[in-house]
């Protein structure tokens, strides 16, 4: 569930909205019914827009106590940080407090969404970082799209994540090949690209095919409103902007990730 930003007075509050702030937000009941039907919360903070809840305290351990109270309200134990600014002095002070909420709740899992492009992962700062500060990563989730200059087809998803399988074999040199690719995730965005092409429902197919062959973790996409007919050509974030039948993506990844 996406995204928790800096609130009023740096308060978590999804989409940063004094009036979604965390326990205190209507849709606090939602995720209560959510996990109390079996579903597995997963909280992702950042997104491309927003005031990351990182740039809103100056020290680790008060960012730590911010990120503790999104654990404590909704009892989740999986965090995703999707960072698409790259400002080092605020991952920095992030992974530091992950870091320490993680020695407090050894439990909690981290993940880290990280734009791409055909060689791999181009945010690796931030992965650094991490490793540096000692997170213990879950997932690096590959975002396989909005390539500006090639379009976002099977085979240049491919590339990126063989890409990023080489710069993790690079810093985890003891881990094996099967342990590298399960530390990969790919998410594509189906349809129309906002930077030009489109990923169609045979791409995800290859993708597919690829991810099971190599033993990739995890595959998902942006987004699942977006996973119906529209309009052809049209980046909207209510439908594809393709040629495909409802929940197309949904139904082919699902293969993978059941």
């Amino acid at each position: 569930m996406a995204f928790i930003l800096a609130g009023p007075d740096g308060n978590p509050a999804w989409d940063g909205d004094p009036d979604h702030v965390v326990g205190e937000s209507p849709f606090d009941d939602e995720i209560v019914a959510f996990q109390d039907n079996g579903g597995k919360l997963i909280v992702s903070f950042g997104g491309a827009l927003g005031d990351y809840l990182a740039e809103a305290f100056d020290g680790p351990e008060s960012l730590a106590d911010a990120f503790e109270r999104v654990v404590r309200e909704y009892d989740v134990d999986y965090f995703d940080i999707n960072d698409e600014k790259a400002d080092q002095p605020v991952f920095d002070r992030r992974n530091e407090a992950l870091a320490l909420l993680q020695n407090r709740y050894p439990e909690l899992r981290v993940s880290y969404t990280l734009r791409a492009n055909t060689d791999g992962i181009s945010d690796l700062p931030i992965l650094d970082s991490a490793i540096d500060h000692g997170v213990e990563i879950e997932i690096i989730n590959v975002m396989t799209m909005n390539y500006v200059y090639v379009a976002p087809r099977a085979e240049h998803c491919i590339s990126t994540l063989e890409g990023a399988h080489d710069q993790l074999a690079e810093r985890f040199p003891d881990r094996s090949e099967e342990r590298l690719w399960s530390l990969i995730g790919a998410t594509p965005m189906i349809g129309e690209n906002s930077a030009g092409g489109a990923f169609y429902p045979n791409d995800a197919r290859q993708l597919r095919e690829f991810a099971q062959d190599r033993g990739v973790r995890m595959l998902s996409f942006w987004t699942v409103e977006r996973d119906s007919p529209g309009e052809v050509g049209e980046v909207n974030p209510e439908h594809s902007g393709i040629e495909q039948d409802d929940f197309d993506f949904s139904s082919i990844f699902s293969e993978h990730n059941s």
